[in-house]
């Protein structure tokens, strides 16, 4: 009975811990649009595409997440410990959402500089070139997330030692997430719908490397801090 009312509170932080990951690169665009004279890199539709979309599988999955086998091997937390505690808010703004949100606009930005776009020059969300943008900072989120989805499967660990297989539904989450990350780049129905357009290949690659980054970035936090960070903190 301990072992699984841990487990359920060990899950809910992670699936919170999960989706407030996102909002960190879904923020910061809109902090920059007002102080300075850029374009938007995410619009409303967009990022509902991900808090209702392709972020609900994923965080089903890690609330369905088996016991972890260091549960009970930690002590009691503390009755003043929050499921939404500071260092769990620090964690997924500052450090991962912050990650996020610079390599998915470092994309949006290079995609607007290779088009011939120059600071503080008027782009509207019509155009083709930023289209191309702010389709490849979406698709950088998507796959992202990805990396930060097994990275919360553990606090301690690297979240790939028990496998993705046994998790089907976190299996089904991140094949969702890349299908989709294409598609919203290349199928003309969806570029439409959420109003992103093609990059070239390259591009897409770089997205991709957002996967190892966020994923070995937090791994070495991991690390590092091992012999500070309890399970529940």
């Amino acid at each position: 009975g301990i072992e699984e009312g841990r487990t359920v509170f060990f899950n809910i932080r992670k699936f919170t811990n999960y989706v407030l990951v996102s909002n960190g690169p879904e923020i910061l665009p809109y902090l920059i649009y007002i102080l300075l004279p850029v374009p938007l890199a995410l619009t409303v539709i967009q990022i509902l595409s991900i808090d209702l979309g392709t972020d609900i599988i994923p965080s089903m999955a890690l609330g369905q997440e088996p016991p972890d086998p260091e549960a009970m091997n930690q002590p009691p937390r503390s009755k003043d410990f929050r499921l939404l505690s500071p260092g769990l808010v620090v964690h997924s703004y500052l450090f991962l959402g912050l990650l996020e949100a610079i390599w998915s606009l470092g994309l949006f930005f290079w995609v607007l500089m290779q088009g011939g776009w120059e600071f503080g020059a008027d782009l509207p969300m019509t155009d083709p070139l930023y289209r191309s943008a702010t389709g490849i900072a979406l698709a950088t989120i998507l796959l992202m997330q990805i990396g930060n989805l097994i990275g919360r499967r553990s606090a301690l660990h690297s979240g790939l030692d028990g496998g993705i297989i046994r998790n089907r539904l976190m299996l089904a989450g991140i094949i969702i997430q890349i299908v989709f990350s294409w598609a919203l780049l290349y199928v003309p129905w969806l570029q439409a719908v959420l109003g992103t357009g093609p990059v070239d290949w390259f591009v897409y690659l770089a997205a991709w490397l957002g996967i190892p980054l966020i994923f070995g970035t937090d791994y070495l936090r991991k690390r590092l801090f091992a012999a500070k960070i309890n399970y529940t903190g």
